[in-house]
């Protein structure tokens, strides 16, 4: 009798209103410009200015926006840096702009801009009624020609979640845009009647409630209130069917096995669908639809976006990544870290084919990582034993490039394929690798540490950082003997290198 009940409360005007409610009017997300922050602030010693913008969609409606711009960037070093790109950050149903704060501090220190906005309906915008995403992507496009008349030559990335990764879908599914590189699509649904569907499942009714009928029965009147107050037909909530039609821009997709509001089914079939090969699906265990992502799984979101919207530069590339995992070891987020330092390492090598061996990938180096904490420090140390056979043969070489009176002579010397590496990804690839070897050396991976050591040693013999992370990982293992070797290998190269005459005197005693 009670279940009765609940199936007459759900299909009578009171039930069908608050569904209405969920879809086209949830409570507006309100607040003060004040929130937002001061125009100017300072995010890992860069400082950014804030510029809030009042766009106007095609229906007329104004959309509260802002655009972030930092004053320098990672690249300011470099020669020619490529134009700063931006990532529009596009909010979920029932939100606002204030939930780019979880990008901003991301990218904003790192080389890129960040536009987000108030979709019309939404926060500050104007509207009574959000749509999820039919008249939504006509707010991006807004967005989209605005950034491209002040930036023409800056690349442009969509970062969206629930309805703004729906939106970004349905918007590039409909217009194919040549200047978008990237999206990031965080449980963005699948259509209208798949999303009604879980928020069915989520009423808690009977097990013996026709929830099929009650379903086909709501999306019925749903579909006619809807039309009456908003305009729009719910069935045109579909951002599978444009999903086939995004041409061939990368995209990220993440979903949530634990989203009661978006089933991680939607987020599958869209990655099925979506046209670019250049595509992949993350899946996060714990959490629901609206919890923070984890941290490996914003690394893996940064580091798609920094590959997407600087392809082409090498060197860019690295730069980023390079900093951003550099911020991390100071921070002692040495996992974090190692995957953002193997990435750049990655990239910088795939320009030499004559490098000695390939790194692992990002994921799989976090999981090596983690699983080498747990075993014993005598495996560890069995498996670093082949890593201190290659520091020696390193060091072998080494020896031979150095003349009678104790100074380099690398220019006839065999450096074992890396002589093509030069310049700033020389410089980049060194720095990656010998910080890398630290974070490894902090999460007791002796035979990873011990391994980008000697590709700092075979990479330039007189960079004297890579015997000190070499001597270290051994002091660490108990071969005090064996380090003091290869800081005095290092002072052959280095005579006058301070740190290394620290260290030789601390072994000598």
């Amino acid at each position: 009798m009670a279940h009765e009940e609940e199936e007459e409360d759900l299909v009578s005007e009171r039930g069908i209103a608050s569904l209405v409610d969920l879809v086209i009017r949830p409570p507006r997300a309100s607040y003060e410009l004040s929130e937002l922050g001061s125009r100017e602030f300072e995010i890992r010693e860069v400082i950014v200015r804030r510029k809030d913008v009042v766009l106007e969609n095609c229906r007329g409606v104004s959309l509260q926006c802002a655009l972030y711009e930092p004053a320098q960037t990672p690249l300011a070093e470099m020669e020619d840096p490529p134009p700063t790109p931006i990532v529009i950050y596009l909010h979920g149903n029932g939100s606002c702009q204030l939930e780019a704060r979880v990008a901003g501090p991301m990218l904003l220190p790192y080389g890129f801009r960040v536009f987000a906005l108030d979709f019309a309906g939404s926060g500050r915008s104007g509207g009574d009624y959000v749509s999820l995403g039919v008249y939504e992507k006509d707010d991006l496009a807004a967005a989209v020609s605005y950034l491209r008349g002040i930036a023409p030559g800056a690349k442009i990335g969509i970062w969206g979640h629930s309805m703004g990764a729906a939106t970004a879908i349905m918007y590039m599914g409909s217009t194919k845009p040549s200047f978008v590189y990237a999206l990031v699509a965080d449980s963005p649904f699948a259509s209208f009647e798949t999303l009604a569907k879980n928020m069915i499942n989520q009423m808690g009714l009977p097990a013996a409630t026709p929830k099929r009928l009650i379903l086909a029965t709501a999306v019925r009147v749903i579909r006619r209130t809807v039309r009456q107050k908003a305009g729009f037909d719910v069935l045109d909530v579909a951002p599978v069917r444009f999903a086939p039609h995004c041409g061939d821009v990368p995209v990220l997709f993440v979903r949530g096995l634990k989203d009661t509001i978006v089933s991680a089914d939607d987020v599958e079939r869209l990655h099925n669908d979506y046209s670019s090969k250049r595509k992949r699906i993350i899946t996060v265990e714990s959490g629901g639809h609206e919890n923070m992502r984890p941290e490996n799984v914003r690394c893996l979101k940064f580091i798609f976006l920094v590959e997407s919207l600087y392809a082409g530069s090498i060197a860019s590339i690295g730069t980023i990544l390079k900093k951003r995992g550099t911020d991390m070891l100071l921070q002692g987020r040495y996992e974090s870290c190692i995957t953002y330092l193997t990435a750049a390492i990655e990239r910088l090598q795939s320009g030499f084919t004559t490098l000695r061996r390939d790194p692992p990938s990002p994921h799989a180096n976090c999981e090596v990582s983690k699983s080498e904490r747990s075993e014993t420090k005598m495996n560890i140390i069995k498996r670093a034993a082949d890593r201190t056979k290659q520091v020696r043969q390193v060091l072998r070489k080494n020896r031979s490039t150095v003349t009678r009176n104790g100074t380099s002579d690398t220019a006839g010397s065999d450096t074992s394929g890396f002589q093509a590496v030069q310049g700033d990804v020389k410089r980049l690839l060194l720095a990656c690798c010998g910080n890398r070897s630290l974070a490894y050396l902090r999460t007791n991976n002796h035979s990873g540490a011990l391994s980008d050591a000697a590709t700092c040693m075979e990479l330039d013999p007189t960079w004297s950082r890579g015997y000190i992370r070499s001597a270290n990982v051994l002091v660490d293992m108990k071969d005090r003997n064996q380090a003091l070797r290869i800081v005095e290998q290092g002072l052959e190269h280095c005579p006058e290198d301070q740190s290394l005459r620290e260290l030789l005197q601390k072994l000598s005693c």
